[in-house]
This record gives C-alpha cells, structure tokens and sequence, in this order.
C-alpha cells in the first residue's frame, strides 16, 4: 500500500494556501484529493459513485474507492454524503454535484 501511503503523504504535506478556508478550517477539496490518487494509481484505482436517492428536497451519493492489489480489485473505504437542495448558495443549483 506505498501508493496509498504517498497519495495521503502529499495531501497531508499540502500548504494551507492550497486548500479552501472555510470559517476558519482548511480544507483539501475533492478535486485535489482525487488528482492525488490518480497521480498514484493512475488505472489501478477506481472511484464509483452513484446516486442512492434524489427528490425535491434531498440528495445522497455514495462512493467507493477501491485499488488493484495481487490481481484484482479490493475495496479501500466506501462513504455516502447528503445534501439538502436550496441550502447554501451551491446547493441551489448544483446539490448532486456538491454531493
């Protein structure tokens, strides 16, 4: 696991002016977070993701990392996020994104 191990060594090595304040916190965005792993797996991991449930009001996306170890693909964490359509100014428009 030295690729997993290097990916979480850049991004815990980021600066803080790489990364989004936000109230006072500083974030690593989605973004970098995955550019980080692809730099590492490049084909030899896979983020999925899929929508579990949207209506009106909500949105929940769950994701699974997995990554090619000794001939085949083994998962390495799995999360789901939920957001609420109308809170905050990007969910307004952009809630399964955001998710």
């Amino acid at each position: 696991m030295d690729k997993l191990n290097n990916a979480m060594k850049d991004i815990a090595n980021l600066k803080n002016e790489d990364k989004v304040n936000i109230k006072g916190k500083f974030y690593t965005t989605v973004d970098t977070r995955v550019h980080a792993f692809r730099k590492h797996f490049g084909v030899d991991g896979c983020i999925t993701t899929n929508i579990a449930f949207q209506d009106d009001t909500q949105v929940v996306v769950n994701a699974t990392v997995s990554v090619y170890v000794d001939g085949e693909m083994r998962v390495i964490g799995t999360d789901s996020a939920e957001e609420f359509r109308g809170d905050g100014f990007i969910n307004k428009t952009s809630a399964v994104e955001n998710c």
